[in-house]
């Protein structure tokens, strides 16, 4: 039978360390990359299309990204309710 790791199981930190989730496949931005270019000073989704490409393809990221961004910056930020301009950054 397959072992499930245990949060409380020191080798979670190590696990959780390599896993990365995708926000934007367009442009191959993790969640990680997200929250980094928040600690960098990013604070909209403008400053993640113009650091990280975010929506600069297809746009279907903007919402996941945006609340990643919201909970790094520890508050709810406003809804996008403008237009993301897709294409080049």
């Amino acid at each position: 039978m397959e072992e499930i790791i245990n949060k409380n199981d020191s080798r979670y930190n190590d696990i959780e360390a390599w896993i990365q989730m995708y926000v934007c496949v367009c442009n191959a931005v993790t969640e990680r990359e997200i929250r980094q270019a928040v600690e960098l000073g990013a604070r909209s989704l403008c400053d993640l299309k113009h650091g990280l490409g975010i929506a600069s393809n297809c746009g279907k990221c903007v919402s996941c990204a945006h609340e990643v961004l919201s909970e790094e910056m520890g508050k709810q930020i406003p809804p996008y309710h403008g237009q993301l301009a897709f294409g080049p950054a």
